[in-house]
């Protein structure tokens, strides 16, 4: 009898189970269905709107002039991706600007609507699209939420910097000068590559008054662009009292393959941070002079590893590299030394 009623509980169970995957099914099944005609009803709007919309952004067309232009969500929908598609398709300041005119007219009280909406995903979107449609009536929107830290978190206030930047947003440059405490290395990076030259000048021109971090993200982005006219103030960043910014300029020097001036990078060869000693050994194999070389014999027997390898490798890259890593490690006292250069020795297939 316990037997039976235990068989008759297990049955109801999974009969219960059964129910609810059957529910789950059935309601993912409506949803597909639901999401499917929604994108069919919006493929149907973009198809009788693309001819009109793209004869007036490529200027055939003085006016645009569609019924199917309204402020139905199936239509702003149509819209956004027509926009989206027209501007990766079509190129010209001229036909930007008209995407971006055509943007702020139709599609700024739903993305102000938008920015209101409890889900994340959805204020963010619209950050993006702000962005990418340049609707530059946001910027003292979005500058004010930011002054105002109103953003509900982290990841929309950074993406809203992003786009104040792309807007070129005056406010936003005049405040990042100030502010305290720093983003992040990476946002300050995102921020100058977003801004026009105007304003990465003005923060040049401010250097000295903005944050370490900043200042770290300037000399970064500078290697990025490649421009051998920032030589001049990237060699000044040696002299900085901060680690860290020296050892970004000596990085970028070596990214740049410069060492015209050794008075520049020797005083490193002798440097209390392993991280200097390491750059200067690999400048000095960028450089290939001989007056680099005394240095590189006493770093291949550095305390640590990283300029013992920069030091070999180095040395390597000389006329008679080989020959004097041979001469390492026949005659150095050092083990390590001995052992450092060998392996740059093997690595050449000659044997120690």
């Amino acid at each position: 009898m316990i037997l039976s009623n235990a068989f008759v509980v297990l049955l109801y169970i999974n009969l219960v189970l059964v129910i609810i995957l059957f529910s789950l099914l059935a309601f993912l099944l409506i949803q597909k269905v639901i999401i499917n005609r929604k994108a069919a009803k919006v493929e149907k709007i973009k198809a009788y709107l693309r001819p009109d919309l793209f004869a007036y952004l490529l200027g055939n067309e003085e006016a645009l002039y569609n019924r199917w232009i309204n402020d139905t969500p199936f239509s702003i929908q149509a819209l956004e991706e027509l926009l989206e598609e027209a501007a990766m398709m079509l190129k010209g300041e001229e036909i930007g600007a008209t995407i971006s005119s055509l943007a702020e007219e139709r599609l700024t009280a739903e993305y102000k609507r938008r920015l209101t909406k409890r889900r994340w995903s959805t204020r963010m979107n619209v950050l993006y699209r702000i962005e990418g449609f340049h609707m530059t009536s946001f910027s003292p929107h979005l500058w004010l939420a930011l002054a105002e830290n109103s953003f509900q978190t982290e990841a929309e206030q950074k993406e809203a910097i992003r786009v104040l930047a792309s807007l070129q947003s005056q406010a936003l440059a005049r405040d990042l000068v100030d502010l305290a405490p720093p983003y992040s290395k990476g946002l300050y990076k995102d921020v100058l590559r977003r801004f026009n030259n105007t304003y990465q000048l003005f923060f040049i021109e401010n250097y000295e008054k903005l944050n370490n971090v900043f200042k770290q993200a300037i000399i970064e982005w500078m290697a990025e662009k490649q421009d051998y006219s920032n030589i001049p103030f990237i060699k000044a960043q040696l002299k900085q009292p901060h680690l860290e910014l020296r050892i970004a300029a000596l990085k970028v020097l070596y990214l740049f393959g410069y060492a015209e001036e050794e008075t520049d990078i020797y005083p490193f060869s002798s440097s209390v941070h392993w991280q200097e000693r390491m750059l200067f050994a690999k400048l000095a194999g960028a450089a290939k002079k001989d007056r680099f070389l005394p240095q590189l014999t006493k770093l291949i027997a550095d305390e640590n590893w990283f300029v013992r390898n920069a030091a070999g490798e180095a040395i390597q890259k000389y006329a008679d590299g080989t020959l004097i890593l041979q001469h390492i490690v026949e005659t150095h006292r050092d083990r390590y030394a001995k052992d450092m250069a060998a392996q740059w020795l093997e690595s050449e297939g000659v044997t120690a």
